[in-house]
């Protein structure tokens, strides 16, 4: 650019005539002025200015050394307004010559002189040397932003000097006036051409500012929608237990792939959004089969297969303006043709497919999941590497395997802190990466069902019932110890290494009892629920068989701690008010257990968790319920000691209280006239309709048979019993519908601190002599009466 610049001017200035300086003079000077009024260019870092307005003017009038100065007048003007970064080498020497070569071939265009006779009048020339101008000027710079950030010439020249085209053309309209005015007013007249030229800098000044602002409105919507996408995709990883930096890394890897391999905008477009919701089909699926540490079953790999179609009808749904659907749908297709939903084969596969498939199968290798722990990357580079032709398409595994260690680089650099769906039956796709579930070989040739494994089984229920008669004849056994002695049995029947059994506590298995090896490993374990081989049996409630330890001793957080220990048998400790806890046998075989093994624990475990729960009950002090089965009110313990803390806070606040005390009459002639169920339900219906109707801070309690109380502080005298009337009816109109034919009342008495008592045995007593009175009173006068 430079060299041809300088070669132009040479030629221009060496023939130099200077004639009109004063009318170049006023030319160079309005193209200093205006260079002052410049507006950015959207898109791209570049600015335009009304300046070449008095360029134009200067090629209709001068020759190319006049137009050049004006030129360089307004390019200068320009440059050293702005920032420093402007006029920094190379930039000023570029500018320059690139405004050198815009006005000479825009003089060339003006003054050519192959222009035919009957088109060389002023307009068409102007327009000849205004799109030479522009296009030399314009497509100049285009070349160097695009070599700099490596785009494309033709996108950036469209999307950032394209619309400075309109501008330009007024441009020429403005050096065709003030050329006129020239001619037939004088050339002192041009100066009323300034307004003019403010007009149209200032209109397409307005022009663009609001151009940007919708293109800033636009990027914002289109940030949202992107952010909606990876919350999305962070929600479907969330169920599979998979963190935000995996979904970021395949994205990061599958479109570097994708700019190798040339795909078309929209291609990279809908392979970004496929990399992030590929998965979002798993929604549907179960998180039992999901999240489940040991190999899936024949059946729930069936299941597993369909979450493809139904990511693909979820995602149709959305009507992306690029093909994401059918990337998602086929990501697990193989090379092949074994794969699913649909056993394509080569090329047949999108291409985005091809891509996700090895590089997600990568980062599922590298990853830690529930059922095995994480490979090194390299390890799990030549896993894929072996499938290339197979399972995979052999030019994108080709520069996956090239670029892997620079891609991982470049993920972690960019890593930052309706209706019912059918679901179908797949009819392509072998077994799963990690195998199928299926039973362990016998031992010795011996069937699973032998006699030696009922004799077992019979053997280890004795034993355990020996334990549980000790333990309530003892009563009085810590809760180590108890589990100490659980443990013997197991070692008898199930050979194992280790055995660590796992109480449940605040939401996570905490290890009270560990034996053999790996002794400090197992015992720094404090496994979340649902997290682990022994996370996942509690909160399952399923047994898990030959799972891999190395996912309990990934919750360590320590990446050098590894157990020894190849296969797991967990079961879970079931009470009487849900999961105890797990009892969890290691063994440092792969596959060592076996489904006798199974069945010894599924028959042992209920007498274990009874052995567990007492040990639990006494070490805890033997808590005893606060709340009534029948009616999930308050029991009369729960009542003392919630009436003990109102009088407390009564007395301090000297706040008044009233005790209100209800019997249904003649419940026992109810009760053999309805029978058992129905006033059971009588019972619970009052229960509901006392606690509906009095206020959030009242206790209602119910101490025994029919008899229930209720607290209400704040209250008394006769407001105290018109709340016990309307109680009363409340109650009777709730159960009204259960007792027909018989008649149905509900007595009730009252009791007010401090008149009637100062404590608690004091105001019920006193409510109690209360309702017995009113009884008293209904039964001798033969009428309803209230207190």
């Amino acid at each position: 650019m430079s060299a041809a610049a300088f070669l132009l001017a040479a030629g221009a200035f060496g023939s130099w005539r200077p004639e009109n300086l004063t009318t170049l003079s006023f030319y160079i000077v309005g193209a200093v002025l205006a260079a002052h009024v410049s507006i950015p260019l959207p898109r791209v870092a570049s600015t335009t200015s009304m300046s070449f307005v008095f360029v134009l003017t200067g090629i209709i009038e001068f020759g190319p050394a006049e137009a050049i100065l004006i030129g360089w007048a307004g390019m200068l003007a320009e440059t050293f307004r702005g920032p420093r970064s402007r006029w920094s080498v190379p930039k000023l020497p570029f500018n320059l010559a690139s405004i050198t070569l815009a006005a000479g071939a825009g003089h060339t265009a003006y003054h050519a002189a192959f222009v035919p006779a009957v088109l060389a009048s002023l307009p068409i020339r102007l327009i000849q040397a205004t799109a030479a101008y522009f296009f030399v000027n314009t497509v100049s710079v285009a070349i160097v932003i695009a070599l700099t950030e490596r785009k494309s010439t033709w996108t950036i020249w469209r999307a950032g000097f394209l619309w400075i085209a309109p501008e330009h053309l007024a441009g020429t309209a403005l050096a065709a006036v003030i050329h006129t005015v020239n001619l037939y007013i004088g050339r002192h007249a041009a100066l009323l051409s300034v307004p003019l030229v403010y007009l149209v800098y200032r209109s397409y000044a307005l022009y663009l500012d609001r151009l940007n602002r919708e293109r800033e409105h636009a990027a914002e919507i289109a940030d949202l929608h992107w952010r909606t996408i990876e919350a999305l995709a962070l929600v479907i990883g969330a169920k599979d237990d998979v963190t935000h930096d995996h979904v970021r890394r395949v994205q990061v890897y599958a479109t570097e792939i994708g700019k190798e391999l040339g795909l078309a905008e929209d291609e990279m477009k809908a392979l970004e959004v496929a990399s992030l919701l590929h998965d979002i089909g798993k929604l549907a699926i179960s998180e039992q089969i999901l999240c489940k540490p040991g190999k899936l079953t024949p059946e729930e790999f069936e299941i597993m297969k369909t979450h493809p179609v139904i990511g693909a009808e979820i995602l149709q749904r959305v009507e992306f303006p690029f093909p994401v659907v059918p990337i998602v749908r086929s990501h697990h297709e193989k090379w092949d043709g074994s794969g699913y939903p649909f056993g394509l084969r080569g090329a047949d596969i999108p291409i985005g497919a091809r891509i996700l498939a090895p590089v997600d199968c990568l980062d599922a290798l590298a990853s830690d999941r529930q059922y095995r722990r994480a490979m090194p990357l390299d390890k799990a580079m030549e896993r894929v590497a072996a499938e290339s032709g197979r399972s995979f398409d052999p030019r994108v595994v080709e520069i996956l395997q090239r670029r892997y260690v620079e891609l991982e680089l470049m993920a972690r650099a960019k890593a930052r802190p309706a209706s019912k769906l059918a679901i179908p039956k797949m009819k392509t796709g072998g077994a799963p990466a990690a195998g199928f579930e299926v039973p362990s070989p016998p031992t010795d040739g011996a069937p699973v069902e032998s006699t030696d494994v009922l004799v077992a089984i019979a053997s280890a229920r004795q034993d355990f019932q020996s334990l549980l008669d000790m333990s309530a004849a003892a009563g009085s056994l810590p809760l180590t110890e108890m589990l100490a002695l659980i443990s013997v049995p197991f070692k008898r029947f199930i050979p194992h290494h280790a055995i660590v059994i796992y109480i449940l506590r605040s939401g996570a298995l905490v290890p009270e009892f560990v034996s053999g090896e790996d002794y400090r490993l197992f015992s720094a374990l404090r496994l979340p629920l649902g997290r682990g081989i022994s996370g996942w049996v509690a909160e399952n409630r399923r047994p898990i068989v030959n799972g891999d330890p190395s996912v309990e001793s990934a919750y360590l957080n320590d990446p050098n701690r590894h157990s020894s220990m190849r296969s797991a048998l967990a079961i879970p400790l079931e009470g009487p008010a849900g999961v105890l806890g797990v009892v969890t046998l290691y063994h440092a075989a792969p596959d060592h257990f076996t489904r006798g093994h199974v069945r010894i624990l599924l028959a042992v475990c209920p007498k274990a968790a009874l052995i567990v729960q007492q040990a639990l009950e006494q070490s805890a002090g033997a808590h005893l319920p606060e709340r009534d089965e029948l009616t999930g009110l308050p029991n009369a313990r729960a009542l003392f000691l919630g009436l003990e803390k109102e009088l407390s806070r009564c007395r301090r606040g000297s706040v008044p209280l009233v005790v209100l005390t209800f019997d249904i009459d003649h419940f026992r002639d109810l009760n053999v006239a309805l029978g058992r169920t129905i006033c059971d339900r009588i019972l619970q219906s009052a229960a509901r309709a006392l606690e509906a109707n009095c206020r959030d801070y009242d206790l209602v309690a119910r101490v025994g048979g029919d008899e229930f109380v209720a607290v209400l502080p704040g209250s008394f005298g006769m407001a105290a019993s018109v709340r016990a009337r309307e109680l009363c009816e409340a109650i009777e109109s709730a159960v009204a519908g259960l007792c027909d034919p018989q008649p149905f009342s509900i007595s009730s008495g009252q009791a007010a601190f401090p008149e009637d008592g100062l404590n608690p045995d004091e105001l019920l007593a006193e409510a109690d002599r209360s309702l017995y009175r009113a009884k008293w009173l209904r039964h001798d006068s033969g009428v309803e009466t209230r207190p």
